[in-house]
């Protein structure tokens, strides 16, 4: 086969990849007919979470492989301050960069050498594999540094609510107080958890209690 042909036609595979991560980012435009339902109040519209940018495709792409994230993963985003989606923009772009360099790479020493285009593309399959599992590697390996840090993080926290307490704040008021005192994931997390307390009219040790369960943090 024509060595320029096949380059074109790779070219053309890679041109595509690159318009549909472009579309992932593109708002959507809605049908014209739907819009003038939804102000003659003739179609209701569920609310939808907003995103932009790399979150757009990590919800594009996770609606479309269809495979649960593990709680241990749920775990250590939540730790690391990521969202779910953002992971997944990042296994993405780092799938589509394995696919690309080896393919791209490949086609041009068919261009200049005439080599064989067999091995590039199986190269860019592994390594787009590799790429698409990368971002769990990484948040695994990382996971004894963010669980040190969210400890230290808790530590400060006690020290905080301890702070409040001698300041003649009761318990529940010392707990938000110090919560508020930094914008970290930990303290987020926390923020959270007394919110749902206070929603339900409970205690708010018990949902701490949650927390710390759910975060694996036994401090």
């Amino acid at each position: 086969m024509n060595p320029m042909l096949i380059a074109i036609g790779l070219g053309a595979l890679t041109g595509f990849g690159l318009w549909s991560v472009a579309r992932a980012f593109a708002l959507p435009r809605p049908r014209l007919a739907d819009a003038l339902d939804l102000l003659d109040g003739n179609l209701q519209v569920e609310p939808q979470p907003q995103t932009t940018g790399l979150d757009r495709l990590g919800t594009w792409l996770r609606a479309r492989s269809r495979r649960p994230a593990s709680a241990g993963t749920l775990r250590r985003l939540k730790l690391a301050g990521r969202s779910l989606d953002r992971h997944y923009a990042y296994k993405g772009m780092w799938a589509l960069l394995g696919l690309s360099l080896p393919t791209l790479f490949g086609a041009v020493l068919a261009l200049v050498a005439g080599a064989g285009l067999l091995l590039p593309a199986g190269l860019g399959l592994v390594f787009a594999v590799i790429g698409f599992v990368l971002p769990d590697v990484l948040l695994r390996q990382a996971e004894g540094e963010v669980t040190a840090d969210a400890t230290e993080a808790l530590l400060t926290y006690f020290d905080l609510v301890t702070l409040e307490r001698l300041a003649n704040q009761s318990g529940t008021q010392s707990l938000r107080s110090a919560a508020a005192l930094s914008d970290s994931t930990v303290f987020a997390s926390i923020r959270e958890a007394l919110e749902r307390a206070r929603l339900e009219q409970r205690a708010p040790y018990g949902e701490l209690k949650r927390l710390g369960a759910e975060l694996e943090l036994p401090a």
